[in-house]
């Protein structure tokens, strides 16, 4: 969906692993085992960090383009509901 919204504003999407991950500015998942608690708050910390991200871009782009502000809300929802079923499981 984001990426043909991208191709409509004239943007291609990259969405190649090598390039998601040098743009994501996430902290680096720790190497070797890792127990579920671990995992679990990791992923609770990152889906906080991007649901940030993307809520700020929404109210940014609100005044510039407001379908790709929709769009981004859209996503901004589903980032709420899957922290929240990550942080259920921490419970």
């Amino acid at each position: 969906m984001l990426a043909e919204r991208m191709l409509h504003v004239g943007f291609a999407a990259d969405g190649r692993s090598g390039t998601v991950v040098a743009m994501a500015d996430l902290e680096e998942v720790p190497a070797g085992f890792l127990t579920d608690r671990h995992v679990l708050k990791l992923m609770t910390r990152r889906l906080t960090e991007v649901g940030q991200r993307v809520r700020q871009r929404t109210l940014q782009l609100q005044s510039v383009d407001e379908l790709t502000s929709d769009k981004l809300q859209d996503l901004s929802q589903e980032l709420d509901k899957q922290l929240w079923q990550f942080r259920a499981h921490l419970g």
